[in-house]
């Protein structure tokens, strides 16, 4: 090889045959600590930082599976550690491993995690090793699996974690490797004098751009902390650690959180239990929806779906045996039953963290937190804002103090549950209302004319019961367009269709759909058109349907049962979730405006201003001001709560005559010469 240059500094492997061969070490430790200072090029497959020879009792083996660092010793245990490298990114690395008890996981100098060993865990031996390289690797030999690494060294003590600029002079210390110019060549030096020398095969010695080595400039670091009032999780380590609640298990319990998801693409913690035993709890999103499992319980998924960049409250309330509730920005979204009494144990938690999400570790999980409370009573929904001195309050984190990394996050509770935090940054947000939090709709909002549902999740709820008898008279009014007629989609819907009188009105297979629990299933035989705006009527009188669009009557169907009437309890207007859980991006709608009747209509437009009799509800989104609650114009305070539709500047631009807006052509009163039949 060419002679060394003076600048050398790293060695680097090249992911296939690249390695350093390491002679015996012909020693047996029961404690023992790795440290190294590495960049990863590439964070697909497996990458080999240090593997023993052989394959048998005492031997270790040290390497990157995917992202995922894992420290496996045979007839102990492969341990697989929750932290995750990023690809291009210098770390310094400190694992322990102690016979019988644990392994310690630093990176930067931060306790990353502890996982015990069994008792019959056996000291380490080291019968010679290679670094660097693949062949270990599940026999895995793709070419992408770049390293570098700029110092090596094994302990036989138990090390903090911190990168101690060893020379090898040091006690304790059973090697040293520093890839500098005196390590340079085809041997590598043991520079802590124990022979342990290396020898290089098919590696490259280059100028690293490590900037944490023995006398470098010191790492970044983030910016002061000014009065600050959220928290934020980057989607990779950041967490905060609690203990198990001093309170202990809880039969009923709400968790109250002012949250933002800066993606929705993968699944973001927001507070897991760290086991998986039961009464252990789980509270994540999914790919925007909502998770809650409690072991034993159950494991549900809410209807509700979050949007990006955009703060909510929300509001979870927990009975065991009974059900789950999720309020949202104080309004009930949706109530789960349970299957089995189980309290909550609360056995010690990670907030804002990634390692539970199922395996699925892309980096798009960021989070903010502005408060975190949990309650030993069902709540309201409402923000309690609380302060700390509540009767029933087991824990408040309200984020108002600069807490750095390894520091303890205070709980203002009466309860002492501190939680510690890692590698979570302590901001200020501006213009803050309700408790602390900007609540006003997204500012993409503007001049609002109707209300686009995607097709997916996007639902308005409707506060009822529309009436305080069972409704045996029934009209519906819509104006709307449909974007896709191929696939199923909600129009509106009551219940969940499982108690008689329950009803669904549905786009299905391109028919209009309209079905009643206890009467029948009724295809409507009107096919509409991809953005043709209709006005569409609906009237039901426990016999018939009719279906009336622009006007007209399109069709009038009698049911197999007669005489079943609505409830009307639980509206809402768009939903998807009540089919069968097919959720489709390809089936949206837009509506400008909504009206239900206590009594069978003609099917024309009357274009009611809200004082008429018989008007159950009324709404029109152009009205709306981008405002995520829709007033009831009939003052009946049926008003309505988007879940997660947005508004649209679309208005209907149909022939038929429109109500409050320009551009609408009635239908010519008279007739003359005509030409032909539209």
């Amino acid at each position: 090889k060419e002679e060394c240059p003076d600048d050398v500094s790293g060695i680097y492997f090249n992911g296939d045959t690249a390695r350093v061969d390491v002679r015996p070490f012909n020693v047996t430790k029961a404690v023992a600590t790795i440290q190294f200072s590495v960049k990863f090029h590439e964070i697909k497959g497996n990458q080999v930082v240090w593997n023993d020879n052989s394959w048998y009792r005492g031997t270790a083996h040290i390497q990157l599976y995917q992202d995922k660092l894992g420290f496996g010793v045979h007839s102990a245990r492969d341990v697989k550690f929750r932290w995750r490298a990023r690809p291009d990114v210098w770390y310094f690395i400190s694992v322990t491993y102690v016979a019988g008890k644990y392994e310690k996981l630093y990176v930067d100098g931060k306790l990353i995690e502890t996982a015990t060993l069994p008792p019959s865990a056996v000291p380490l031996v080291f019968p010679g090793a290679q670094m660097g390289t693949w062949q270990f690797a599940n026999n895995s030999f793709g070419r992408y699996g770049h390293l570098e690494l700029t110092s090596l060294a094994w302990w036989d003590k138990e090390m903090n974690g911190d990168d101690t600029c060893p020379t090898g002079d040091e006690d304790n210390l059973m090697l040293l490797y520093k890839f500098n110019p005196k390590a340079c060549g085809s041997i590598v030096k043991d520079l802590s004098g124990n022979g342990h020398d290396g020898r290089a095969l098919a590696t490259s010695w280059k100028k690293s751009d490590n900037p944490n080595v023995c006398g470098g400039p010191p790492p970044p670091t983030k910016p002061p902390c000014k009065q600050p009032n959220i928290i934020s999780f980057n989607g990779d380590t950041d967490r905060i650690e609690v203990e198990a609640l001093s309170q202990g298990a809880q039969d009923v319990v709400t968790i109250e959180a002012w949250v933002r998801f800066h993606y929705i693409s993968g699944n973001q913690v927001i507070y897991n239990d760290k086991g998986w035993e039961p009464g252990d709890l789980h509270m994540q999103i999914y790919s925007g929806r909502l998770g809650l499992g409690v072991r034993g319980a159950l494991d549900v998924k809410f209807r509700w779906k979050a949007v990006p960049l955009r703060w909510y409250f929300l509001s979870m309330v927990y009975s065991s045996g009974n059900y789950t509730k999720l309020y949202v920005d104080e309004v009930l979204t949706e109530v789960i039953p349970a299957r089995n009494p189980q309290k909550l144990t609360f056995s010690g938690a990670d907030m804002g963290a990634w390692q539970f999400a199922e395996g699925n570790w892309d980096r798009h999980g960021a989070l903010d937190l502005a408060a975190f409370r949990i309650w030993g009573e069902e709540r309201d929904g409402k923000d309690s804002c609380a302060e700390g001195g509540e009767a029933n309050l087991l824990l408040l984190y309200d984020f108002d103090e600069c807490v750095g990394d390894d520091e303890q996050m205070p709980d203002e509770s009466k309860g002492g549950n501190h939680g510690k935090v890692i590698g979570g940054t302590m901001k200020t947000v501006d213009a803050m209302t309700l408790c602390g939090i900007d609540a006003t709709p997204p500012p993409q909002c503007t001049k609002p004319q109707s209300l686009k549902f995607d097709g997916d999740n996007d639902y308005v709820t409707i506060k009822g019961p529309l009436s305080p008898v069972e409704i045996n008279r029934f009209s519906l009014e819509m104006w709307l367009t449909f974007h896709d007629v191929e696939a199923t989609q909600t129009v509106f819907a009551d219940g969940d269709y499982k108690t008689t009188g329950d009803m669904q009105v549905t786009l299905t297979q391109k028919t209009l759909r309209f079905n009643v629990k206890g009467a029948g299933e009724i295809d409507l035989e009107w096919r509409p058109k991809v953005k043709n705006w209709n006005y569409i009527s609906l009237v039901y009188d426990t016999v018939t349907v009719a279906l009336y669009v622009d006007g007209f009557l399109a069709t009038n169907k009698t049911f197999g049962t007669a005489g079943v009437v609505l409830p009307m309890e639980k509206p809402v207007m768009g939903a998807f979730e009540f089919l069968a859980q097919s959720y489709t991006n390809q089936a949206d709608m837009v509506v400008h405006s909504i009206r239900a009747w206590s009594e069978t209509r003609d099917g024309s437009d009357s274009c009611p201003n809200g004082k008429e009799k018989n008007l159950l509800f009324f709404m029109e989104f152009a009205e709306n001001k981008c405002s995520q609650v829709i007033p009831d114009l009939t003052g009946k305070e049926h008003s309505g709560t988007i879940v997660s539709a947005s508004y649209s500047p679309t208005i209907p631009d149909s022939n038929y005559r429109f109500c409050h807006l320009p551009g609408g052509k009635p239908p010519p009163e008279t007739c003359s010469n005509p030409t032909h039949l539209d």
